[in-house]
């Protein structure tokens, strides 16, 4: 009988190595793409920078991507660097409950899938590029220093928010036409909703 299990026991120690495997090199990929993201964020607070030094009325408009707290992303990393600081005996505990190191490891080890599947059954089953961080924003208006932000609906008057939100859409539209159109003939705009909400002052600048 045992003999019988052995081959079993085997089979799915490696099939369960190999989906940490897969999370561990998804997550990787997942990281890779995070960079790129943080990369294409300091170029737009960069473009951003320039486009407000002529202005009067905003003195400038800060933009940072920071870590999240998304309770999956964590967990799924916590089971990857479990896995790579227990490469060689990761599951070697499985179907043990004699040795005081592998059953020290096993319970840890169930202890993370059981967190994983959890929240699994009570979250949506994949991780988009924007679970990985969470974008905020600083605006200082007339020396008015609005403090760090996630959102600029509520900067100031609708004026001030269309002022802001118009420099941010059309420095993301000039990255994006810098990056992608090398043709000097061709010219982009950037159509301004609720343009009317801005004062006399502000539509000048």
């Amino acid at each position: 009988q045992k003999d019988k299990l052995t081959p079993l026991k085997d089979a799915l120690s490696q099939q369960f190595k190999g989906e940490i495997r897969k999370i561990t090199k998804e997550l990787d990929i997942f990281e890779d793409a995070l960079y790129d993201t943080y990369a294409q964020i300091k170029a737009l607070a960069n473009t951003m920078r320039k486009a407000v030094e002529s202005f009067n009325v905003i003195d400038s408009i800060e933009i940072r991507a920071n870590e999240t707290n998304n309770n999956l992303l964590t967990t799924l990393k916590s089971l990857a660097e479990f896995y790579d600081k227990n490469s060689e005996s990761f599951l070697d505990g499985l179907f043990s409950s004699t040795i005081q190191d592998s059953r020290k490891t096993k319970n840890e080890l169930d202890n993370k899938v059981l967190e994983l599947v959890e929240l699994l059954n009570t979250s949506k089953e994949s991780l988009e590029l924007e679970d990985g961080f969470v974008l905020e924003f600083k605006i200082v208006e007339k020396g008015n220093d609005l403090k760090w932000r996630q959102s600029i609906d509520d900067i100031g008057s609708n004026g001030t928010s269309t002022l802001v939100k118009s420099i941010i859409n059309i420095s993301m539209l000039k990255m994006v036409s810098k990056n992608i159109v090398k043709n000097s003939k061709i010219l982009s705009h950037c159509v301004l909703d609720e343009i009317g909400t801005i004062s006399t002052d502000y539509f000048k600048e």
